[in-house]
């Protein structure tokens, strides 16, 4: 019989997660594993349904921040992970304990071998001392082992909405409650039996904290050496919001500028179909090749998704980063450091916001700057690439059972 492993999913949205456990899926199998999947949405496994074959899918637990974003609200804006998950539940004793019996449930029911736990704390917290785990994650959704409390990552945020050692004590009380042991501290949330986090050490918000060795991205194979024609701006928006609204905006006025502009957004409606053709922007209607984009973006513009930040630094093509969220906020700090592209805040409440990050976006298009910078560095992180974090993943499994 093969080894069971549940790779489950707690946090974050966009098509990346799924990516991520997608790869680590495939690269199990080769060494004769078998899968089994915990998602928080099941909304987009068509995304990765190779790679899921006739494995066993089981909706995962849900913070109740996620359904309910005003149930745990705090003020402000989140500066730190300890702000991101007392807004998701962390606050409240009863709804961590409601996490943690549910994936008792589910791991009882799935009896895994061992469990890859991408972006899922709860998970985590259940299994340890009973399941091998091993966490895996970008530079953000998987903090290094060795922090005492979560470091400010924006700083722009302003004041925590959150004191870390009240959200330590409400965990602790659960965690005593069903019988479990205690954390030392709140990132301990992360613990596991391995650890691996993939990233550009550069895009890494907790660079200057983390002690272990970082594995390449989590991003897709393609053919780093087609040639390059980059005529156009791509844009890539994986999530549906205000921002997304304002960045689409300023790229019907790029386009009315005279660039050509592409864009690919997921589950794209009718309605918003019919908008961008009438803004003359040609959406794809399937993920495509990130070769394809290589060979004709001389811009890229997203929201900030890691894998395709990291996929235009490999390739060399300057990049505009609407942050959305604490996590990509960091990631377009890193863009603005490196000197490839610039970190555009929106406030989407502004009516001129889109016609001044349109202006920035054709700027950046039609200068040098960014160019020669990303042309420069390029390589160095495209031979960061390999081995892919997949593999590293599979390999580590070896250790576990």
């Amino acid at each position: 019989m093969p080894k069971r492993v549940l790779l489950a999913w707690e946090l974050g949205a966009g098509r990346g997660h799924l990516l991520i456990l997608g790869w680590i899926a495939d690269a199990l199998r080769v060494r004769g594993y078998e899968p089994i999947f915990a998602l928080q949405r099941l909304d987009g496994v068509e995304t990765i349904r190779e790679s899921i074959g006739s494995a066993e899918i089981y909706q995962a637990p849900v913070w109740p921040g996620l359904l309910d974003p005003s149930a745990f609200h705090a003020p402000g804006k989140a500066v730190s992970f300890g702000d991101v998950i007392g807004g998701l539940g962390l606050s409240s004793p009863v709804a961590v304990e409601g996490m943690l019996r549910a994936w008792d449930r589910l791991i009882a029911r799935i009896a895994p071998d061992a469990i890859v736990a991408d972006f899922a704390p709860a998970c985590l917290m259940a299994a340890r001392g009973r399941v091998p785990t091993l966490a895996v994650g970008d530079g953000f959704t998987l903090p290094p082992m060795n922090l005492e409390r979560f470091p400010a990552i924006d700083n722009e945020g302003g004041e925590r909405k959150f004191d870390e050692t009240e959200l330590l004590s409400a965990a602790n009380g659960t965690l005593r409650k069903i019988g479990r042991a205690e954390l030392k501290f709140l990132p301990d949330i992360f613990a596991a039996d391995r650890s691996r986090a993939s990233s550009f050490t550069e895009l890494d918000p907790y660079r200057n904290e983390r002690n272990e060795a970082l594995a390449a991205p989590w991003v897709p194979e393609w053919d780093i050496s087609v040639p390059m024609s980059r005529d156009e701006v791509f844009g890539y928006f994986s999530v549906a919001t205000d921002v997304r609204g304002t960045a689409l905006a300023a790229l019907a006025f790029v386009s009315r500028a005279g660039v050509p502009v592409r864009v690919y957004i997921p589950q794209l409606n009718a309605e918003a179909a019919k908008w961008l053709a009438e803004s003359n922007i040609q959406a794809e209607k399937t993920a495509i090749p990130f070769d394809k984009i290589q060979r004709r973006a001389r811009l890229v513009v997203s929201l900030g998704s890691f894998g395709f930040v990291s996929c235009a630094l490999a390739a060399g093509i300057p990049q505009i980063v609407v942050p959305l969220g604490i996590a990509k906020s960091a990631t377009g700090m890193a863009i603005d450091r490196l000197g490839v592209g610039r970190c555009a805040r929106v406030d989407a409440n502004n009516p001129l916001e889109a016609a001044l990050l349109g202006q920035v976006i054709l700027d950046a298009f039609k200068g040098e700057q960014f160019t020669e910078t990303a042309k420069r560095v390029a390589p160095d992180f495209a031979r960061r690439l390999k081995p892919s974090s997949a593999e590293s993943i599979a390999a580590l499994m070896s250790e576990l059972v």
